[in-house]
């Protein structure tokens, strides 16, 4: 078989091209310390490779979420763990104005060191993390949560609204908490006086035609007397209309009852409902309706009167300046629950630090195996790659000898 100068030469180029392409994506490889640089160097493995980047991805987004909430919650607890401190210095020097040796002057001198403790807790419960978002506000972290008032008594301007921080494909944990929740209310001793409503309605003499109407709290019932209705029968529709919307859920907390042409509501939850009705004659004039609407107040055994974190406070040191030594002595009920309740917000936030940590560890651990992985997948073997490339470059090196020798040859070289 004749093998062609330009045939030779030819395959001669296409295997020296071949090794130093061979060549150059060994030299690349060991550059980058990866076995896989391109997609085209193995298909299979780069969509592994990438896939696990991916999920290491995720999981440093995790990472960074769980660090960014165990850091709020340690500034969280710096400032909780400052209230109840602070609440304890206060409780000890209503302790010390209860009794019988200090005057009203005395107290008075007490209720300003309570005052200057009161603003300091004040100043906490203001407090904000390193980009100045105000920790106790819910979700207005911008404002201020706790202001004075006109009355200069301090009232949470913040919202009630939690927000969450997802650390794993199906976990969620609470990010901030609102004032009411850590800085909570207080039972003040009394007993809740119910709005407990009792409405009256009565039907008077009915003729067909006649339209009647009521609403109760923006739902209302409407009814036209057809022939045979009388009084008693317009009372029973609304009584049962009334009964079955309380059944459907439409009214909460209402009952009620008819009796001949009268029908009573009663709110039993203590809010006030709002009621109006109207009725037109067809031969003009009013059908006899009468709806008094005037609710009724009267204590709740079950319910016990609650004011705000701030506002007790400020009773404590009204109380302290003028009260009597009996009424010093009420507030220390006050203390002691603001103390119980500060213990189990930091309780609270102990459990939701350690439940981070443990998130924390896990994520860790199965980033390192993810990690592991992908360095399994993607890294080089410099042992074995060095080993290729000098075989590379002595392919190379003997390629491009043997052209050179060969090229040089012809019938004139082989006559001498």
């Amino acid at each position: 078989m004749t093998i062609s100068t330009s045939l030779f030469f030819s395959k001669a180029v296409s295997l020296m091209s071949q090794n130093q392409t061979d060549l150059a994506t060994m030299q690349e490889k060991v550059a980058t310390g990866k076995e896989i640089v391109r997609a085209s160097d193995g298909v299979d493995k780069a969509l592994n490779i990438s896939r696990l980047k991916a999920n290491i991805g995720k999981l440093d987004a995790y990472e960074q979420s769980l660090n960014l909430v165990g850091d709020r919650l340690r500034i969280e607890e710096s400032y909780l763990q400052g209230s109840s401190d602070t609440l304890t210095e206060i409780k000890t020097l209503v302790i010390q104005g209860a009794n019988a040796t200090y005057n009203i002057e005395d107290r008075k001198v007490i209720a300003l060191q309570i005052e200057e403790l009161v603003n300091e807790i004040q100043s906490l419960a203001n407090g904000a993390d390193a980009n100045g978002n105000y920790l106790f506000g819910g979700t207005r972290t911008k404002t201020q949560p706790y202001q004075a008032d006109s009355a200069g008594i301090i009232r949470y301007r913040g919202d009630q609204v939690e927000s969450s921080v997802k650390f794993t494909d199906t976990r969620t944990t609470q990010v901030g908490r609102s004032g009411p929740d850590v800085y909570q209310s207080v039972n003040s001793g009394k007993q809740l006086n119910v709005v407990q409503g009792i409405y009256d309605l009565q039907i008077g003499s009915t003729t067909v035609g006649d339209q009647f109407s009521l609403t109760i709290d923006n739902e209302t019932i409407e009814y036209t007397a057809v022939p045979g209705d009388n009084a008693y029968s317009v009372t029973q529709y609304f009584a049962d209309t009334i009964q079955s919307k309380i059944d459907l859920g439409r009214f909460e907390n209402l009952t009620v009852t008819a009796s001949g042409t009268d029908i009573q509501l009663v709110a039993t939850d203590g809010v006030a409902r709002e009621i109006t009705r109207s009725s037109v004659k067809v031969s003009g004039g009013t059908a006899g309706v009468e709806l008094p609407v005037t609710p009724t107040q009267i204590p709740d055994p079950g319910r016990p009167e609650r004011i705000e974190f701030f506002e007790a406070l400020h009773s404590v040191v009204d109380r302290m300046r003028n009260g009597t030594q009996d009424e010093v002595q009420e507030t220390i009920d006050y203390l002691e629950t603001m103390i119980a309740q500060s213990t189990l917000s930091l309780a609270d936030i102990g459990i939701e630090r350690g439940a981070i940590e443990s998130e924390l560890d896990l994520n860790q651990e199965l980033k390192a195996t993810l990690t592991a992985s992908l360095s399994s997948e993607e890294d080089l073997d410099y042992a074995t790659a060095i080993t290729q490339l000098q075989a590379k470059m002595m392919a190379l090196e003997a390629a491009q000898s043997s052209f050179a020798k060969i090229s040089n040859l012809s019938v004139f070289n082989f006559i001498r």
